[in-house]
């Protein structure tokens, strides 16, 4: 079995340090959209951000919407620089089709700014399934939301939060499980 070694610095001792990992997950929405940044080490997780977007359709500017969005995704994107991007793949939406409605087309309007933002940075984007999302939070992938929300105040210790922050931080949570899963799988080959 191979072993992956990131190579941060020329100084020996420096790369013997595990680096940690930052992850940006991400609740998608189109009028409610939540960005949480954790950072993993092997000994430690913690929040480095947590933000809550909510974008109100009485302007009846979807544009406008989408730009106020994007520059809450790109600020993020700037500040933290993650690893890994990972959001919440929402079952029953499809791309195409007659029969999309207009709340579908906007949420894969959101989805796509996301991973085109990993796309430009060339990070790992994960499409995360809302059972392995449960799963990454509570153990459990038939956990009800008040069951992740507890789980994910309780690891981060947030007295308050709402269940679009505590489903982009359970998405980040799953979204380092597939990222160290895909290393794991490119060191055995």
């Amino acid at each position: 079995m191979t072993q992956v070694r990131l190579v941060l610095s020329d100084d020996p001792k420096a790369n013997d340090r595990p680096r940690p990992i930052t992850v940006l997950g991400v609740d998608p929405g189109f009028a409610k959209l939540a960005l949480v940044v954790v950072e993993f080490t092997p000994t430690s997780t913690r929040c480095r951000e947590r933000r809550f977007v909510e974008s109100s359709p009485s302007s009846g500017n979807d544009l406008a919407r989408l730009d106020a969005l994007a520059l809450a995704m790109l600020t993020v994107r700037a500040t933290h620089c993650p690893d890994v991007i990972a959001y919440e793949d929402q079952a029953g939406v499809f791309a195409g089709g007659v029969n999309q409605n207009a709340a579908s087309r906007r949420l894969l309007e959101v989805t796509g700014m996301v991973r085109m933002m990993a796309i430009r940075d060339c990070k790992p984007c994960f499409a995360v399934q809302a059972s392995a999302v449960k799963m990454a939070a509570t153990g459990k992938a038939r956990a009800s939301k008040s069951e992740v929300k507890a789980a994910i105040r309780n690891l981060f210790r947030w007295p308050s939060c709402n269940e679009h922050e505590c489903d982009a931080a359970a998405v980040a949570l799953a979204g380092l499980q597939l990222f160290l899963t895909q290393l794991k799988a490119k060191a055995a080959r």
